[in-house]
């Protein structure tokens, strides 16, 4: 063949080539060299658009297995000044961002209103697949004190335990970890274009913040953590973790008690002691629970599952007190209105991500002596919570985890001098996230900010404090933090009985383990 015509042969076959295969040469990936997904959004939610995201299960392996995460999206308000996406994760590890937009009021989009806002499931959760489902838990259980303590029996019990959650493939199980999740909130960062992350994450979505700031320096645009968790205390020591939330749950029901007895008008529940009446009123439901109505039976551990609930939010305060009256009356109509707002119906699923989340990334002791140290200490300084959730000495389940996460991060937590700062927003007394956490945060982080709200209750943008949004907005659109010890008021009372309210003039009057 002669020399020219090969030449002409080889510039068409390169061109040919060139044009055959131009999805390989524009594929898109993060500076790690990760693939990053096309979103193909559709209508959904009645106003919202919905997508899934596929991401490596296993980040050393980035074009191997993916998992799908489930997103949501409001369109920016003001889209001729958009800024950008803002992400949200409303924490758990478990809530589902599809149930949380749909009850966000429009008024807090319109605060955000250059932003497209994105609320993204973590994998495991919601639309995301493959899902977390356990098994279900063994009927009865009542979790075990100390008064009938049986070592060879929560030894059992703990494995039993250990297994509920274990009905997936242990590959996806291992990636369940807040590494991996931070990880995939910067592939969807660069999925909607965005070169920085903006980013809002509530509760354990604070923690996902933390980790962001820590796994890509300098790569978010601003970060706001509300009522974040102590990623390190979380995850390094578990068990601490797990005394401070409930200390911070017995505090806020202490204050709760004073409350309702200095406002015995509303609260009517008590009298002058209501720690007594409550406490009398957990021993008589242990002895002799109460029909539920739906098939289900009031007793002690229902009642304290509850009254966490309610805690969390101080709105709930008022309906507490009357709960606990009409159950004093064997009136269980109150609270049962009560635990359909505060105990939501996909919370057994949230509970399920939360179990699977917790035992495969936190660094759980394997000693079982520190296990009963541990629920005997519980008892003593959280007697009103030690038995939550599965209750204190059931935490030796998580000794009997046999899947190890992969892709875990457990710090160190910073956030360098050079990076944007990060925002922390954080309640004084917090019944699930305590304020410590929060002083703590933005000391481990180093270039953050606290804006402290005195008050009661866990979460702060979700109860639409107006003096923290107002700093938080400004922060978002322009990176302009509040002053250095910064603080806000709870605009949320214990109770507003409607003679008060009416007699009030509206200048003088205010208006979310």
């Amino acid at each position: 063949m002669p020399p020219r015509f090969t030449a002409i042969l080889i510039a068409l076959l390169a061109t040919l080539a060139a044009v055959a295969a131009p999805a390989g040469a524009a594929e898109r990936v993060t500076p790690e060299g990760v693939p990053v997904p096309t979103l193909d959004w559709s209508p959904c939610h009645d106003g919202f658009e919905c997508a899934s995201a596929p991401v490596p299960r296993d980040y050393r392996r980035p074009h191997g297995a993916k998992v799908r995460l489930g997103l949501v999206r409001h369109r920016a308000v003001d889209p001729e000044r958009r800024i950008g996406t803002l992400f949200f994760n409303p924490g758990g590890p478990g809530a589902v961002a599809a149930e949380i937009v749909d009850r966000v009021p429009p008024s807090v989009y319109q605060a955000v209103s250059r932003f497209d806002v994105v609320a993204f499931e973590q994998r495991g959760v919601g639309a995301s697949e493959p899902a977390i489902d356990c098994d279900e838990l063994p009927r009865p259980f009542s979790p075990m004190t100390p008064d009938g303590f049986d070592l060879p029996e929560l030894l059992r019990r703990g494995r039993r335990l250990a297994r509920l959650c274990l009905n997936r493939d242990p590959a996806f199980l291992a990636s369940l970890n807040t590494g991996n999740v931070a990880r995939d909130l910067d592939v969807l960062r660069a999925a909607v274009g965005d070169e920085r992350l903006s980013y809002l994450g509530a509760s354990y979505g604070g923690m996902i913040g933390e980790t962001y700031a820590s796994l890509f320096p300098g790569r978010a645009r601003a970060l706001v953590l509300d009522s974040p968790v102590d990623a390190d205390v979380w995850l390094n020591r578990p068990l601490d973790a797990i005394t401070e939330q409930d200390v911070s749950a017995e505090a806020s029901l202490d204050r709760f008690f004073a409350a309702c007895a200095a406002d015995q008008a509303t609260c009517r529940f008590g009298g002058d002691d209501p720690e007594r009446a409550y406490d009398d009123l957990l021993a008589r439901l242990d002895g002799d629970p109460l029909p539920g109505g739906d098939g289900s039976t009031i007793d002690d551990d229902e009642l304290s599952e509850v009254t966490l609930g309610a805690l969390r939010a101080k709105r709930f305060w008022r309906p507490l007190g009357a709960a606990l009256s009409g159950l004093q009356t064997g009136d269980p109509s109150a609270l049962l209105a009560l635990r359909s707002e505060v105990i939501g119906p996909g919370d057994d699923l949230l509970l399920d991500v939360f179990e699977s989340y917790t035992s495969v990334e936190r660094r759980y002791p394997r000693r079982i002596r520190d296990y009963l140290d541990f629920a005997e200490h519980e008892f003593v300084v959280a007697p009103h919570f030690a038995t939550g959730f599965l209750g204190a000495f059931e935490e030796v389940r998580h000794r009997f985890w046999p899947i190890k996460a992969r892709g875990a991060f457990y710090g160190p937590f910073r956030n360098p001098p050079s990076a944007t700062p990060v925002l922390v927003l954080h309640t004084t007394h917090d019944p699930a996230t305590p304020y410590a956490w929060g002083r703590r945060v933005v000391r481990q982080l180093g270039n953050a900010r606290l804006l402290t709200v005195r008050g009661d209750g866990h979460g702060i943008l979700t109860q639409l404090n107006a003096c923290a949004l107002l700093a938080a907005i400004p922060y978002l659109n322009h990176g302009e933090l509040p002053p250095r010890g910064a603080t806000c008021e709870q605009e949320i009372p214990f109770a507003d009985p409607p003679a008060r309210a009416a007699a009030t003039s509206p200048s003088s009057s205010s208006p979310t383990r």
